[in-house]
């Protein structure tokens, strides 16, 4: 039963009774800290909000226990922190010099930084100069140099293990691209009796090993498309896959040579293809006579850079049988230009007269296609149609051009000139 003083104070007080022990403590007017809102009491004392929200935990299963045995109940970084620590055996004083008491006082007494610097300054300095024995100053700097050679050593510590992490990571990629590779071999060794005495044999499986990563890079796309699979997880390759793989291949190649893109039979049988078919429309006849005159048919196969061209756009022309489209997948935005230049000045005879008008057919292509048919959208859309349109378009002012200029050389005064 508490007293009738503790009653009184309990009712009437009106700041904390911890005294320079408040963690509100003003340091100016030497005041504990006021007690505001409602009127709560715990544990029989009249402390302010500050304090109990530093020195005691949440009320629930503690609170009994702690009323029970007449303590505030603290966490165990606040009674490290805001209580002088002894050790057991030689009774010396250890831990903070500066509680979090002293913090907390200067947080609540100045509100200006630099002031509050100055303050905790003094304080740690009259710590010092209070707890600190030559002892003490030896043993504070043994625990410096510790401390100096711990942070040197985890520095070390923390590089060699991401060094081990980086070392079993490249380990275990290794020994898979290892495995693969030993998985590998027997496919490809069951795929070239498959294409004994097929006329591209030297082709089919020309392709490179990525021995760091276990990786198949074939040079042409149809071995890409047909066996790539095969090289990607040979683990579950079977006889059945493998023939279904060689047959694929088989008749990729062969359908690119009866289109005239392969074989011994190109560029004739392209030309013969566009002598025979009369519907074909100009600017498809533009591409495949480009193909036909200045590339070789391994240019059609072969793998090139990805900003270039999709393998997919040209496996899906193909099987379209547009031969017009194959050729559009395979050429970069600068080639492009050439079809049309090269398909416009055909008629020029001299070649004075071919060089002019190839400069002039570049100027007209370069100006209708900087704002929307730049390089990447061409090889994105990557659809005959629309190359039409700008091929009709550049050639009847290409043809327009040539009308002016020639009735320009034909003016009298220009002849006079």
């Amino acid at each position: 039963v508490p007293s009738t003083l503790r009653m009184l104070r309990l009712l009437n007080a009106q700041s904390c009774e911890r005294g320079k022990e408040c963690f509100c403590y003003n340091l100016e007017n030497e005041k504990s800290g006021p007690l505001v809102g409602d009127i709560i009491r715990p544990y029989g004392l009249a402390i302010c909000p500050p304090c109990l929200h530093a020195l005691s935990s949440c009320w629930g299963s503690d609170f009994p226990s702690s009323l029970k045995s007449g303590k505030i109940c603290t966490h165990g970084w606040s009674r490290v922190l805001c209580y002088p620590q002894f050790e057991q055996v030689t009774g010396d004083a250890v831990g903070s010099m500066v509680f979090f008491r002293d913090i907390k006082q200067i947080e609540y007494s100045y509100s200006d930084g630099t002031k509050r610097a100055e303050v905790l300054e003094s304080t740690i300095q009259a710590a010092t100069a209070q707890a600190i024995s030559p002892e003490d100053e030896e043993r504070l700097q043994q625990f410096t140099d510790s401390h100096t050679e711990a942070k040197s050593q985890y520095l070390e510590h923390v590089e060699a293990k991401r060094k081990m992490k980086r070392e079993q990571q490249e380990a275990i990629v290794a020994k898979r691209a290892a495995r693969k590779l030993e998985l590998a071999r027997p496919v490809f060794h069951k795929l070239q009796s498959h294409f004994s005495g097929f006329q591209f044999e030297s082709i089919v499986l020309d392709r490179d090993w990525d021995v760091d990563t276990g990786t198949c890079e074939f040079h042409y796309w149809p071995s890409e498309v047909a066996l790539g699979p095969l090289a990607a997880a040979p683990s579950t390759v079977t006889q059945k896959k493998i023939l279904n793989a060689a047959t694929y291949a088989k008749n990729l190649y062969t359908q690119l040579e009866e289109y005239g893109f392969l074989g011994e039979s190109f560029p004739r049988q392209l030309h013969q293809w566009l002598n025979t078919q009369e519907d074909i429309p100009p600017h498809e006849q533009a591409l495949v006579r480009y193909f036909a005159e200045h590339k070789t048919s391994d240019f059609m196969v072969r793998v090139r850079p990805r900003q270039y061209y999709d393998r997919n756009k040209t496996y899906n022309a193909m099987a379209e049988g547009n031969r017009a489209k194959m050729v559009l997948s395979r050429l970069s935005a600068a080639e492009c230009r050439e079809a049309f230049t090269h398909e416009v000045v055909r008629a020029a005879t001299s070649r004075n007269s071919r060089q002019k008008r190839l400069q002039l057919a570049r100027h007209v292509w370069a100006r209708n296609n900087t704002s929307r048919w730049n390089r990447n959208q061409l090889v994105s859309l990557n659809r005959v149609q629309e190359f039409g349109e700008k091929f009709d378009e550049c050639k009847a002012e290409f043809s327009n051009l040539l009308r002016k200029i020639r009735r320009y050389k034909r003016h009298p005064d220009t002849k006079a000139w």
